[in-house]
């Protein structure tokens, strides 16, 4: 969200947040200083705020990945209740897969959208023809990149591809990569789509 609200320079500024208003038209900012230092941040430096921002949801997201994981059997339940152990390796991974995609590239190709389809806002076409673009490139490329990363990070030896780690990736592409395309774009299509203005 950072990275579009950027890409785009639409990132608010402090001055034009809004009022909450509740009954009896009484009004209170929205804006915490916390909101208003990030979003004076995501102008005067938003590649950087985008990392930072994307770390951090990585981490998160991770976590939560982390405290969902199902036991295989109620003996392995019972041992985890007891002893669970937090997979820092993994979190810091999934960090630095945040910084560098979510944060850094994504803002690039974002920017790249907003320069190829700069109607996308006012145009049903545009919008159309930008969801499929994005989809059509980002969706293989982010997927099959996230798998290819997790193994290379995760998977003895790390951070090197042997004969092993190639056969395990192409079989994780086989079985993997086509459902979670469609899930994707089913998913973001609907989401990156943007109200169309009248003209």
């Amino acid at each position: 969200m950072a990275s579009l609200a950027a890409a785009r320079g639409l990132a608010p500024s402090p001055a034009s947040l809004p009022l909450l208003q509740l009954r009896g038209g009484f009004g209170v900012g929205v804006a915490t200083s916390a909101f208003e230092s990030y979003t004076r941040l995501l102008a005067t430096a938003p590649l950087a705020t985008n990392c930072v921002s994307a770390a951090c949801l990585g981490m998160l997201s991770d976590g939560i990945a982390q405290s969902l994981t199902p036991c295989v059997s109620d003996e392995l339940c019972a041992s985890e209740a007891a002893v669970r152990t937090w997979d820092f390796e993994r979190t810091a991974w999934m960090s630095v897969w945040g910084a560098a995609v979510s944060g850094g590239v994504i803002f690039f190709w974002l920017q790249l959208l907003s320069r190829l389809f700069p109607n996308a806002r006012t145009s049903a076409a545009q919008l159309v023809s930008k969801v499929f673009v994005n989809q059509l490139v980002m969706s293989p490329g982010l997927n099959g990149g996230f798998f290819a990363f997790v193994i290379w990070t995760r998977t003895a030896p790390r951070m090197r591809m042997n004969a092993s780690k190639w056969s395990q990736l192409v079989d994780k592409y086989r079985r993997d990569l086509l459902p979670t395309i469609v899930r994707s774009c089913l998913f973001w299509s609907v989401v990156q789509g943007e109200i169309v203005e009248p003209t």
